[in-house]
């Protein structure tokens, strides 16, 4: 069904004006207090193998820059991560680990990196169908940020793009965010989406991670 979903979408395309890529939707100092960030690298995540480990297992020893998508089969997801795909080897570069994380069925991950142009790259793409991970870095779920007219708006962007929405293989309710963390395991970067398509895409991820490193410096 989901594949017919989007195909009304396609009769109403350039009626809605063009929407940013995203909006700024970064949790203040204060908010951030609320996040379970111990707890969430604690959770349990699936790897292409079946394997379950807790989160920090799979971060390596430096920065990580954590990507918490939607579904495998998300329309948005496909657009953000194609825009991601060029800067993955500039950031490996910088010493970023890169972890990408949907909800889905473990099985599901292969695909997934097929799809998304993820062969040979040095990224780790796990899953966590609990939605426990997602809850502890705060992001965000509901029936109505999937049903926004921003949501709406993105996901005609990205279906102009040539994206389309796949078989569901996740909550379809369930949005995304990016988290970066330094070695220490500190939050450096935290972005929840309000709705579909709310992410930065690639080159602004490289900008802000650049940005950070070198307040750091």
């Amino acid at each position: 069904m989901s594949g017919y979903w989007w195909r009304p979408a396609s009769a109403i395309i350039g009626v809605f004006p063009a929407y940013p890529p995203y909006k700024e939707a970064e949790i203040t100092a204060a908010e951030s207090q609320s996040l379970d960030l111990q707890s969430a690298l604690k959770v349990n995540v699936t790897d292409l193998l079946g394997r379950e480990l807790p989160l920090e297992e799979y971060l390596g020893e430096g920065p990580c820059l954590i990507s918490l998508i939607r579904h495998f089969g998300c329309i948005s997801c496909a657009e953000y991560v194609e825009h991601f795909v060029p800067v993955i080897d500039q950031l490996r570069g910088l010493g970023i680990n890169i972890v990408f994380i949907g909800n889905g069925k473990y099985p599901a991950i292969e695909g997934f990196i097929k799809k998304r142009g993820l062969e040979g790259k040095q990224v780790s793409v796990l899953t966590e169908p609990s939605l426990k991970l997602h809850a502890y870095l705060g992001l965000k779920r509901s029936v109505a940020s999937v049903l926004s007219i921003n949501s709406v708006k993105n996901a005609i962007r990205a279906y102009r793009e040539g994206f389309r929405n796949k078989a569901i293989e996740g909550s379809n309710f369930q949005q995304s965010g990016i988290v970066f963390l330094n070695s220490q395991r500190e939050i450096l970067y935290h972005h929840r989406s309000e709705c579909m398509g709310d992410n930065p895409f690639g080159e602004e991820v490289l900008k802000m991670v650049q940005e950070i490193l070198k307040e750091q410096s």
